[in-house]
């Protein structure tokens, strides 16, 4: 009797010595109900994070889990959970089992658990936190978790395009759509300007969760200036300040069309964010602001002041150099001057039209809200 009672007793002892301090096993480490986190294969040790629960081979008790056979935790000292994981050198595990966090993903180079809400870390500076979701994830440094990562923040990643307008603000567009001046300079509700203002503000919150939209002027100034930067900067839910900027402009530049595209893709090449880029080019006339000789007016005059070749350059330029098309829309031009620069430049630019002219002619409201939907048809994957 006395010694069945001391067998026990040292029975006893051996199982509070592993509760506290880890021991091996040939089935996976077991940890004590807040022991260490198991380390290397088959045991636990103190080095590790917090360990797992009071069943071996990987236990399923409530307290959480050890090991597998091959150790759990991670290298820098992973922590089980609910359901524990299978790291062989991952970060550490989450607070229900979840994938590591390594330097950005989930584990060096294991598995995540069966975690509940396993997240990922940075995801190695292709985007925003990229939550994980029901098995963990695997990667040396990618997002933990079963589907995605978000690439660049809430709102749709990296494949939501960025759409700079660029739009004309010369004094013709004060006119009438036929060209018919007015005695103000502004023809107001009549104006091809209103006709833009009117076609955006009814079709870009349409689209404003969707597309990036941006807004830039030209000319900036009342002659042939082109500043740097954007009225309005790409982004989600854009649609209210654009229609607020245009409602405090008026019409009154030359038509620096050359410098406005080259100032506009610059731009638009500092806004680093993985997005596919694209320049709507809104205009009613010939490119100004050069030494070129324009075609003749209604009078049969010729001034030297155009640079057409020099903005179909430009619009070739940014395409083939930098990557960003440009879609031409001509407002209230049917064939008459500047048509022929207008359907060069829509070919230069990558995004001509399937039928003739190539640029996108607006001589409605409604036939600009059309050409802005067949771009977000192309832009938008």
């Amino acid at each position: 009797m006395k010694k069945s009672c001391g067998l026990v007793m040292l029975a006893v002892l051996a199982v509070w010595f592993c509760e506290g301090a880890g021991c091996s096993s040939s089935g996976g480490g077991q940890g004590g109900d807040a022991g260490a986190g198991a380390g290397a294969p088959g045991s636990n040790t103190a080095s590790g994070g917090l360990g797992g629960g009071s069943a071996a081979a990987g236990g399923t008790a409530a307290t959480g889990s050890g090991g597998t056979a091959t150790g759990a935790g991670g290298a820098t000292g992973g922590s089980g959970g609910g359901a524990g994981g299978t790291v062989s050198g991952g970060g550490e595990g989450g607070l229900a089992g979840a994938g590591g966090r390594a330097t950005g993903g989930a584990g060096a180079s294991g598995e995540g658990g069966a975690g509940m809400a396993g997240q990922g870390g940075p995801a190695n500076g292709t985007g925003g936190a990229g939550q994980g979701g029901g098995a963990g994830g695997r990667g040396g440094a990618g997002a933990a978790g079963t589907s995605g990562r978000g690439a660049a923040g809430a709102g749709g990643g990296a494949s939501t395009p960025d759409v700079l307008i660029l739009l004309d603000r010369s004094g013709s567009m004060g006119a009438m759509i036929d060209g018919t001046t007015c005695t103000s300079g502004n023809c107001g509700a009549s104006s091809k300007w209103s006709l833009v203002k009117t076609a955006l503000a009814e079709t870009l919150p349409t689209y404003e969760s969707t597309v990036k939209w941006g807004l830039k002027l030209f000319a900036s100034s009342n002659s042939c200036g082109v500043a740097t930067g954007a009225e309005i900067a790409p982004g989600f839910s854009t649609a209210a300040s654009i229609a607020a900027r245009l409602d405090a402009v008026l019409p009154g530049s030359s038509t620096p069309t050359t410098a406005a595209e080259l100032a506009g893709s610059s731009y638009l090449s500092t806004v680093v964010d993985g997005a596919p880029k694209f320049i709507l080019l809104i205009t009613d006339g010939i490119p100004t602001c050069g030494t070129q000789a324009c075609a003749p007016d209604a009078a049969g005059q010729v001034a030297n002041q155009c640079d057409d070749a020099n903005a179909i350059a430009a619009v070739q330029t940014v395409h083939d150099t930098l990557g960003i098309p440009t879609m031409v829309v001509g407002i209230g031009i049917d064939g008459g001057a500047g048509a022929d620069t207008l359907e060069k430049m829509a070919l230069a630019g990558g995004l001509p039209r399937s039928a003739s002219p190539a640029y996108y002619p607006a001589q409605t409201a409604g036939e600009l809200m059309a050409a802005v939907q067949a771009l977000i048809t192309t832009a938008v994957p």
